[in-house]
């Protein structure tokens, strides 16, 4: 094979043009092919060819090429190519390339393409080289070179384009061409049967073959043969597990101690088909008991305590399982007081003295105040049991809810002042609203009703509101426009106005 690539020879290393032969990617020039080929006889088909004097037992190309490939083993027609390593088929002589670095992307890549319509130098991978003209098929949705469809509306391949939609070999139902010769819905139907027959040599009896078919049924008849041939052997393993361990379909309860309820959640569809078919009765009791205690475990093996508040922690959790057996308290109940006494234990633990002390329950209801109802049972439990003195402190109550109610009504008043117009009823009732809610705490519905039943006056400036014998004066809109208009308001240091009137 000649080539026009300017090269050295592999043996004189002399520049040549022309390499006159190629041997396991070595290149010879037509001097050192006269003095290194010599004419002898080929150990294995007996013919006479130039064969290398310095590769010993070296045969011919023909028998060469009869060698399986070294890769995937495949041996006959298609393995053509000759690499230093030996014979290599056409799907596997990609991987004995030399990787390339993509002009575009400036990733490396063993397939690429040369040349583009700026650059007929430049290199490109398959990727970039395909992403202007290749894509999804809008009709059969296969990846393939497009082209614009006759409306110019969507982009279709050409099979798609040239034949449209044609019957299916075997139900007659029209598809689109690119899809093959048989729609979509044979095709998953053949493809969720050579799956199963493939799965269910995972199974050593007849028993689980047969429920793992019988679910796959199920699958394709409840939730569409697409879902059915994608997903079905991924609830092959859990049937496998229970016939290595019990050889038959075990109880409910059986099923969550070894596996837990977690790891049956992975496997909801098959746990649901094995109720609804009655091979197996599910309990809530124990799905609850088991969620619960594993929460549990986790929280306490994930805090990190120390051994000595883990102990005391383990104890605590002890005591009440037992009020849980005797059915005084509820297992949710228990993980929920669990909580707050590991984020006690935590909060302790991080202290200098790692002390279960006042000032840790003092700085864990600081930043956990709704935890004061669960963790009295374990402040209860530690002056029992450790003899300490704790006690649980009165925290004072936020004023931040009141403070950003107040802010979001100043903000309202503000921007309705704005763009004030006293000739406008809704806005006035707006306002009036707004007022009486932010000068005088007034819940919405408590101002409506005012509104309503017209139990208010016209005065000064304003309007007055009697409830309950007691006057609430607001300003009017246009009163209140004046006087800020020329003002700037401080929404974060708003305060509540005394605004009534005996």
């Amino acid at each position: 094979m000649l080539s026009n690539t300017k090269t050295e020879c592999s043996e004189c290393g002399k520049i040549i043009i022309c390499v006159h032969r190629r041997h396991k990617t070595l290149q010879y020039c037509q001097s050192c092919y006269q003095r290194l080929f010599k004419a002898l006889t080929c150990p294995s088909c007996k013919n006479i060819v130039r064969l290398p004097v310095h590769f010993p037992n070296a045969v011919c190309d023909n028998c060469e090429r009869l060698k399986p490939c070294i890769r995937c083993g495949k041996q006959g027609k298609d393995v053509v190519r000759l690499s230093k390593y030996g014979t290599v088929c056409n799907s596997c002589f990609i991987y004995f390339t030399t990787p390339k670095v993509c002009s575009e992307c400036a990733m490396e890549s063993r397939r690429y393409r040369r040349g583009t319509d700026l650059d007929p130098n430049a290199i490109l991978c398959e990727r970039c080289a395909r992403k202007n003209t290749h894509g999804t098929c809008h009709t059969c949705r296969r990846y393939r070179k497009l082209l614009q469809s006759k409306d110019n509306s969507t982009s279709i391949c050409f099979k798609c384009y040239s034949l449209g939609a044609i019957p299916c070999k075997r139900c007659k139902v029209l598809h689109p061409a690119g899809f093959g010769s048989i729609c979509e819905q044979c095709y998953r139907e053949d493809l969720l049967e050579r799956r199963g027959a493939i799965t269910v040599n995972l199974f050593a009896t007849d028993v689980f073959r047969a429920l793992f078919y019988e679910f796959s049924q199920w699958l394709a008849a409840n939730k569409g043969i697409l879902v059915a041939s994608i997903q079905a052997n991924k609830y092959a393993p859990l049937l496998q597990q229970i016939e290595n361990h019990w050889g038959q379909l075990p109880s409910y309860k059986e099923l969550v101690s070894r596996f837990s309820v977690a790891y049956l959640r992975r496997f909801k569809r098959l746990i649901d088909w094995l109720s609804e078919q009655k091979y197996l009765k599910t309990d809530a009791e124990v799905k609850t008991w088991d969620s619960e205690t594993r929460i549990i475990e986790k929280q306490i093996s994930h805090s990190n305590l120390t051994e000595t508040i883990e102990l005391i922690c383990r104890k605590y959790l002890t005591s009440l399982m037992h009020q849980v057996s005797t059915e005084n308290l509820k297992i949710r109940t228990a993980r929920l007081y669990m909580c707050a006494a590991i984020g006690f234990s935590k909060v302790a633990d991080r202290n200098h003295s790692q002390e279960l002390n006042q000032s840790a329950l003092v700085k864990y209801l600081k930043s956990a105040p709704g935890q004061k109802a669960s963790i009295t049972r374990f402040v209860n439990y530690l002056n029992l049991e450790l003899h300490t003195d704790l006690h649980l402190p009165t925290i004072a109550k936020t004023n931040s809810v009141r403070i950003k109610r107040e802010r979001k009504l100043a903000e309202k008043m503000y921007k309705l002042l704005s763009r004030a117009m006293d000739h406008d009823p809704g806005k006035n009732m707006e306002w009036t609203v707004l007022s009486l809610q932010f000068f005088h705490g007034l819940s919405v519905n408590t101002c409506k009703s005012l509104i309503k039943s017209s139990s208010f006056q016209e005065v000064q400036d304003g309007h007055e509101f009697n409830i309950n014998n007691q006057a609430f004066w607001v300003p009017s809109l246009k009163y209140a426009a004046e006087h800020i208009r020329n003002q700037t308001v401080d929404f974060d240091n708003v305060k509540l106005l005394p605004m009534t009137r005996s």
